[in-house]
């Protein structure tokens, strides 16, 4: 669950820390704020992108597939906790419609109305560059699935690294 202080003007912190403690919910951060773009998919969740690339032999990074992730209507984008997700092309575009865990088609999001395909990722080429450039700072690991959020400013914002993608 996601407990929004900002939501919650008279909250009671001392209270608030007791509760977290005794149901063992240690994990206090700040909401990451995606860029604008990105809200217009769903403002719930921050809506994400899995990038695989390849560091082949001659350690120039590859980019295998961008899959684009999206919540519906909750807190998270992730496919196995209802969330969508569709392919990317070359340039961040929505080409596919997004599936859910059902396997649901979607072709407009079912939240809000918004029409999916043609969606653009914001700045994409340049996030991709800054991905692969993550890719050369631990070249022993040359597959990876990058979990990349989409800054205000159109940075690539990296959650973590998978070395089982998924997609």
């Amino acid at each position: 669950d996601k407990i929004d202080i900002d939501e919650t003007p008279n909250i009671d912190f001392g209270k608030l820390y007791e509760e977290l403690k005794a149901s063992e919910q240690y994990l206090i951060e700040v909401f990451f704020k995606q860029h604008p773009v990105m809200d217009t998919l769903s403002d719930k969740s921050v809506n994400t992108l899995r990038i695989i690339t390849f560091l082949a032999d001659d350690n120039i990074p590859r980019v295998l597939v961008s899959v684009f992730k999206s919540g519906l209507g909750k807190h998270l984008d992730n496919i196995g906790q209802g969330g969508m997700y569709t392919l990317l092309n070359e340039e961040g575009v929505v080409e596919y419609p997004f599936i859910d865990k059902y396997g649901n088609q979607h072709t407009t999001n079912p939240v809000n109305g918004r029409e999916l395909i043609g969606f653009t990722v914001p700045d994409y080429k340049k996030v991709e560059a800054q991905v692969k450039e993550a890719c050369l700072k631990v070249p022993q690991v040359r597959y990876i699935g990058w979990d990349v959020a989409v800054s205000p400013e159109g940075n690539a914002e990296l959650i973590e690294g998978n070395t089982s993608t998924g997609p």
